[in-house]
Parts: C-alpha cells; sequence; structure tokens
C-alpha cells in the first residue's frame, strides 16, 4: 500500500543488513519516525493526533489533540535527517574504498 520509502523502517532493516552502522545514530531514526508520523498526521488527518502517531512519535498526546509542528520540532527533526544521511554517506565512501566488509 505505501511506497518503499514511506516505510522507513524497511529501509532502515535493509540498510541494517546491507552494514550501514545505523546504531550510532538511533535518536536520529526516531526523530525522523516523528517526521514521517507527523506528515501521516498532517496529509491523513488534519493534523489532529491518532492512534498511530501517538505510537510511532511515543507521543504523550491524546487521540484529537493537534500535533503542533514548529521549529524546535523542525529543526530536531531536519537536523537527524542531515545526520542519517552523513551517516549512508560515510559508509558508502568508505565501502568504495574498501574501508568496510
Amino acid at each position: 500500500r505505501r511506497g518503499y520509502f514511506q516505510r522507513f523502517s524497511s529501509v532502515v532493516s535493509d540498510l541494517t543488513n546491507f552494514g550501514v552502522p545505523l546504531n550510532n545514530i538511533q535518536s536520529d531514526i526516531d526523530n525522523i519516525v516523528i517526521a514521517f508520523s507527523i506528515r501521516h498526521v498532517a496529509i491523513h488527518n488534519f493534523g489532529l493526533a491518532d492512534e498511530d502517531y501517538i505510537k510511532q512519535a511515543k507521543s504523550t498526546l491524546n487521540i484529537g489533540d493537534h500535533v503542533p509542528v514548529n521549529q524546535e520540532i523542525y529543526l530536531l527533526c531536519s537536523g537527524s535527517y542531515r545526520n542519517f544521511l552523513r551517516c549512508v554517506d560515510l559508509w558508502l565512501v568508505n565501502r568504495k574504498n574498501n574501508k568496510v566488509p
């Protein structure tokens, strides 16, 4: 039903299986999950928390509460996305240079 990159947990699982060392950036991965959860409720639920959002984002909001999107959450999620990309990029460079198995 959902595209591959919308299934972020599948992307993380596949990258881990390829050998990308994502364990050092778990907090960034958690923040990206929050970003995808915000995207979901913004598009499909008029920005209101639902059960999936609360579970995925580990939120203390109640079902039906407005999900806040502010500069703080934006910077947190975008910074985590950059860290995620840096991690994958470094792994690819090291792999190309035969520095990882």
